[in-house]
């Protein structure tokens, strides 16, 4: 059996999907852990003023960079945190 490129390039991508989106998920759930959080009462919350992130500000790596590293509402410095997990 014989894949096309274009197979394989599909494949890695929904891999690489796949792979940063557990790395959020891991993210949220440790922070939340270490903060005696629960981990199902909210999405994901700015650090500084509980801003929380709406759906397209929740894409891992993209949305972190499309911010420019800061959180709309208060415009702090966003956690370089969670982006080393998700890239982990």
């Amino acid at each position: 059996m014989q894949f096309r490129k274009s197979d394989l390039i599909n494949l890695l991508a929904l891999l690489v999907l796949i792979w940063v989106y557990s790395g959020r998920l891991f993210s949220l759930l440790t922070i939340r852990t270490l903060k005696g959080e629960s981990i199902f009462s909210t999405g994901y919350l700015c650090d500084n003023c509980a801003h929380p992130l709406k759906w397209y500000e929740n894409i891992p790596i993209l949305s972190w960079l499309l911010l420019k590293v800061r959180c709309r509402e208060c415009n702090h410095l966003l956690s370089k945190r969670s982006l080393i997990i998700e890239i982990i």
